[in-house]
């Protein structure tokens, strides 16, 4: 795999070469993120990657996510390298940018139970995770390709999986997901999840076994942030049918992207969305956590 692959360090992640973080493609692209946005929302999409408008603040649940991704990550490269861990210092990179941008007191104590949240998770995650990854933070690109026929994009399948490892039981390279979440995943998620079945197509695809007809496994490992936290682990599989289905809805969206088909898409997704100050025209709540620039850039696409 040593063609099909390239490790994102830390440093990667913190400067913005990686998905979700201004991108680390320079071309159009999809990601299993892309896809997700699309398909829960196109107005959404359009937002976000055709326009550039985010908000000013990312939410706090969000850093926490990444500051704790980055401190198990810091920890296995560390080890990987043989080299000293500083966990401490991978998680405090999340939180200097927020806490130097002069919040007010009450952002700031916010933003320092976070930060102690993040290392509280990172550590229950070390202590109750046994693994031995051979990837970690792992980026790949690829082509997305119709196995009946050959068919393939014009445009690459890009991410980033947390870990890889190599269970025993099976010897097969299994593409494993860090998640944070307030509650309890349910149980067909592993199952279901896009993401798994994307990772897993990298895996397929950067084996180079004509043969490889059998199932991959796939993994997620949730640290579930109750009261008294706790890792709750799922594992799937993936295989052909999965793959078929994968290309698709990757030419769908493809499709729907390139014809600039962006309706907006209500639904329970609004409760949560970002941008439901846009898709209900509050231009005080938009100047508020987007900014005016981005309230005038709206004005001018006719989005408000």
């Amino acid at each position: 795999m040593e063609n099909s692959i390239e490790g994102i360090s830390i440093e990667d992640y913190m400067e913005g070469n990686v998905e979700g973080n201004n991108g680390f493609h320079d071309g159009f692209h999809l990601s299993k993120s892309r896809i997700d946005r699309y398909a829960t929302c196109p107005r959404s999409y359009q937002l976000y990657y055709e326009l550039g408008i985010k908000p000013i603040r990312t939410a706090v649940q969000l850093l926490i996510g990444s500051a704790t991704h980055q401190g198990i990550a810091a920890h296995y490269l560390a080890k990987q390298l043989g080299e000293p861990e500083n966990i401490s210092e991978a998680i405090d990179k999340i939180w200097t940018q927020e806490l130097g941008d002069n919040p007010t007191a009450a952002i700031k104590d916010e933003l320092l139970t976070a930060r102690t949240d993040s290392y509280s998770y990172t550590n229950l995650f070390l202590k109750t995770v046994s693994i031995e990854p051979i990837f970690i933070e792992t980026r790949f690109e690829i082509p997305i390709v119709n196995l009946d026929n050959g068919d393939t994009l014009p445009i690459p399948l890009v991410g980033i999986v947390d870990l890889v490892d190599i269970p025993f039981s099976t010897g097969l390279m299994r593409p494993i997901e860090i998640k944070t979440r307030a509650s309890k995943a349910p149980d067909y998620l592993p199952n279901l999840s896009l993401e798994l079945t994307c990772y897993a197509y990298w895996i397929w695809q950067a084996s180079q076994e004509e043969n490889l007809c059998g199932q991959i496994p796939v993994g997620y490992i949730h640290i579930i942030k109750t009261k008294s936290p706790y890792i709750q682990r799922q594992e799937g599989l993936r295989g052909v049918p999965d793959f078929l289905e994968l290309y698709a809805i990757a030419q769908n969206v493809y499709d729907s992207i390139v014809e600039k088909r962006f309706h907006q898409q209500s639904g329970a997704s609004c409760s949560w969305c970002d941008y439901l100050p846009v898709c209900s025209r509050q231009k005080d709540e938009i100047a508020s956590a987007f900014g005016h620039e981005a309230l005038n850039l709206l004005w001018e696409k006719e989005l408000v």
